[in-house]
């Protein structure tokens, strides 16, 4: 999970959920969210999980239908004065909507809390860096971002790095049909890759853009590549 909107994460989830804390009578009870602290999630990162103790009977629910509960979703505690933590896998849709959504799993028990997952509307590109369009109400967690990689004009080697939850492919598409930017490799299978763009040097005064389409899974995000042209002749 990254760790870069923890803050902004836990404050959101602050906001939306609160846990009961007052004693409705004098025996031991006790229930709490172990895992996860933020659950933020990239767009094709379709595993993680929830831990949870409690000692009493439970139950796990979710009105979002982009998150999966697997295993058993209720349960009993036989024993008193005895605290279980119990674990259940969790499995996502892949995020097509090209921006940030967030949802959350209800656990019921004696006290009732709640896990909050984020996923992002992206794909964990590294390099070029992300910019952002616009953020999750008042938190630092982008909703739409966007992925532009910038050269000068004399400039022929540069790369894509990034960590894929899928197997993978690549398109490139230039302006005007031209292929001046090829691609060290256009698929693979999940992990970190580094890609290499070779490029021609750019002779005119004007700059000139490619796109390049990274899908991993059914995610797809658009990568802009922009050749500045080179200074204009000095009269």
């Amino acid at each position: 999970m990254n760790k870069k909107f923890a803050a902004s994460a836990l404050l959101l989830a602050g906001v939306l959920f609160g846990m009961a804390s007052c004693s409705k009578d004098s025996s031991f009870h006790a229930t709490r969210i172990d895992y996860p602290y933020n659950g933020l999630l990239y767009a094709d990162q379709t595993k993680d999980s929830i831990i949870f103790s409690t000692s009493d009977d439970w139950s796990l629910t979710t009105p979002f239908d982009w998150i999966h509960i697997q295993g058993n979703t209720q349960g009993q505690i036989k024993e008193e004065m005895a605290l279980y933590t119990l674990r259940n896998y969790v499995e996502f849709d892949e995020n097509t909507t090209d921006s940030t959504r967030v949802g959350h799993i209800e656990l019921a028990s004696y006290y009732n809390s709640a896990a909050l997952y984020i996923q992002l509307g992206f794909i964990d590109i590294r390099h070029p860096r992300y910019s952002v369009k616009s953020y999750y109400g008042n938190t630092n967690v982008p909703t739409k971002v966007t992925f532009t990689l910038a050269d000068s004009a004399n400039v022929t080697l540069d790369s894509i790095y990034f960590k894929a939850r899928k197997d993978w492919t690549l398109e490139l598409s230039a302006d005007g049909g031209s292929q001046w930017v090829t691609a060290s490799k256009t698929s693979g299978s999940a992990g970190e890759h580094s890609v290499k763009l070779t490029m021609d040097q750019n002779p005119d005064t004007l700059a000139r853009e490619a796109k390049a389409v990274l899908t991993s899974g059914t995610v797809k995000n658009v990568i802009t590549i922009r050749q500045y042209g080179k200074p204009k002749a000095k009269d």
